[in-house]
């Protein structure tokens, strides 16, 4: 949601993305799966840490967290 401990720190000039509402719900998997294998802006990248289906599992999973967040909203409604 961009508020983890990197950003709470306070040192960062952007602040870092929420990926679970907004524009970024939009993005496609590709993108999400590239930003983690290469790295994008200030996050560094993942692509010798992580296997490719590693790197698949955070893309559905910062799926999931849009749907239920998703689901919240309307809940709320």
């Amino acid at each position: 949601m961009g508020d983890g401990p990197v950003a709470k720190v306070g040192l960062l000039k952007h602040v870092p993305k929420n990926l679970v509402t907004g524009t970024s719900k939009d993005l496609p998997d590709g993108y999400i799966y590239a930003a983690i294998r290469d790295g994008i802006l200030l996050m560094p990248a993942y692509g010798d840490a992580m296997s490719t289906n590693e790197r698949w599992d955070v893309v559905m999973y910062v799926r999931s967290l849009q749907k239920a967040a998703e689901q919240k909203k309307t809940a709320q409604k």
